[in-house]
C-alpha cells in the first residue's frame, strides 16, 4: 500500500477516533428580522454553541450602542418554568456588569458563576459566554438557549446537544 494512502488513513482514524475539541461543538445559527424593535435594540442575528466547556451566545444587533440590558438564558430542553441566566447591563459609567442567577417563575436568585462577556458597540455584538459547571444542575448533554433585550426576543434553540 502506498505511504500516502496509509498515512491519509492513520489521520482520518486519529480525528474520527479522537474527536476535535472546540470545533465538535454543537452550533446553532439563525437570523432575526429586522425592524421588530427599536434601532440598537433590535437583534439580528444569533449563533449558540454548546461546548465541552461553555454555553456561549453571540448575539448580533442593528447600531449597538454601549447601554442596554441583554440577558442569555439557558434551561434544560424540556420545557418548564426554571432557568439559568447570565444578565448583561451597561452601568451608568459605561462599565459592563455581569450577574448571573437561577430563575423560577417567582424569581430570580443569584448564583455564583464566572461569567465572561464582551459588549462590542463597533461590530454591532454581544458576546457572553458561560461555564458548563454553573448550568450543571440540568444533568443533560442537551440545553434549550435563548437572549432578549427588554425590547426583543432573539430566536432561540429548544434542543442543542452538547458537542
Amino acid at each position: 500500500m502506498n505511504i500516502k494512502v496509509l498515512l491519509i488513513v492513520a489521520v482520518v482514524l486519529t480525528v474520527s477516533l479522537l474527536g476535535v475539541g472546540p470545533a465538535s461543538a454543537a452550533t446553532h445559527q439563525e437570523s432575526d428580522r429586522r425592524g421588530d424593535a427599536p434601532p440598537r435594540l433590535d437583534i439580528t442575528r444569533v449563533l449558540y454553541r454548546n461546548g465541552p466547556q461553555a454555553a456561549v451566545a453571540r448575539i448580533g444587533f442593528v447600531d449597538l450602542l454601549r447601554r442596554g440590558k441583554l440577558t442569555f438564558q439557558i434551561a434544560p430542553p424540556t420545557a418548564g418554568d426554571v432557568s439559568y441566566v447570565a444578565i448583561l447591563t451597561i452601568n451608568d459609567r459605561g462599565r459592563l456588569v455581569k450577574r448571573f442567577g437561577y430563575r423560577d417563575n417567582a424569581s430570580t436568585h443569584p448564583r455564583r458563576c464566572r461569567v465572561s462577556a464582551r459588549w462590542q458597540a463597533g461590530r454591532d455584538v454581544i458576546t457572553v459566554s458561560v461555564p458548563q459547571w454553573c448550568v450543571r444542575a440540568f444533568g443533560g448533554r442537551a440545553l434549550y438557549m435563548g437572549s432578549f433585550t427588554p425590547y426583543d426576543f432573539g430566536p432561540v434553540v429548544r434542543h442543542l446537544a452538547r458537542g
